[in-house]
């Protein structure tokens, strides 16, 4: 019985491990630039769109308002951060099997409350 539940749980973390796509290094900030969509931590829309000079503009919909904040991401040795009015921190960029996502990692500057949203290429 033992080995059915390790040989299931071995199955269950390689399944999982399969399905991550591998993160890639930002040369250029074309790799990245378009329309993204996710959601923040209170689950509001945002759409991320980015330029080919890794300018940002963020457009978060609430149930009372449109917020738009511009921001800018920059490349710090082989990671990307970014900054905004509101939040800063570390962009992260997947990519593989004809998939792509980016992470945004940051702190909110008003409070220090930490959030993650993850981004899906708008088709």
């Amino acid at each position: 019985m033992r080995r059915s539940h390790f040989l299931l749980f071995a199955v269950i973390i390689f399944a999982g491990c399969a399905t991550a796509l591998p993160q890639r290094r930002v040369s250029d900030f074309r790799m990245i630039a378009g329309t993204w969509r996710g959601s923040n931590n209170l689950g509001s829309p945002v759409e991320l769109i980015i330029y080919d000079d890794g300018h940002f503009d963020a457009i978060i919909t609430t149930p009372q308002q449109t917020l738009r904040r511009n921001g800018q991401i920059r490349r710090e040795g082989h990671q990307l951060t970014y900054d905004i009015d509101s939040s800063y921190g570390q962009v992260t960029y997947y990519e593989g099997d004809g998939k792509r996502k980016l992470i945004m990692s940051g702190t909110l500057k008003v409070d220090g409350t930490k959030f993650v949203i993850e981004y899906l290429p708008s088709e």
